[in-house]
């Protein structure tokens, strides 16, 4: 997302440059970063109407790796009845919780094919399914 400037004419006095990555190697945030700050000095030394380029990190949520020997996973798997996983490229704090060192899964109501959009929702379906994994949940640890 780029805003900047008052006119196609005028040389703009501020221009912010907002982006995002989400990397599924672990390692890629760090590699983009160390790129684009790279990038920006290049800009600075070939342009001298650039007085400053500064990159400000809003928000960091590493990546959720594959796990072996879940107990997270497992339980879920138990409760559920599901023999698969899949991989999504979406933000959550799950990364932050393995670097924590908890077994970590993302599980839950909704699909994101209606999420982070004008009338985003999660159908009642979904909610009456997480109702009945709850009390599953509830039976299998009291």
């Amino acid at each position: 997302q780029i805003d900047g400037g008052t006119a196609v004419n005028i040389l703009s006095e501020r221009c912010s440059f907002t982006w995002d990555t989400r990397a599924i190697d672990l390692d890629h945030p760090a590699i983009a970063l160390e790129a684009l700050k790279s990038l920006a000095e290049e800009m600075k030394a070939d342009n001298r109407h650039i007085k400053s380029i500064e990159t400000e990190i809003i928000a960091d949520a590493p990546g959720l790796a594959p796990q072996q020997d879940n107990a997270a996973e497992t339980l879920v798997r138990r409760l559920t009845g599901a023999n698969a996983t899949s991989v999504v490229a979406f933000a959550t704090e799950a990364g932050h919780f393995q670097s924590a060192g908890f077994d970590t899964i993302v599980f839950g109501p909704g699909d994101i094919a209606q999420a982070h959009q004008p009338n985003e929702f999660i159908a009642i379906s979904q909610l009456q399914a997480c109702d009945a994994f709850l009390a599953k949940l509830i039976r299998h640890l009291s």
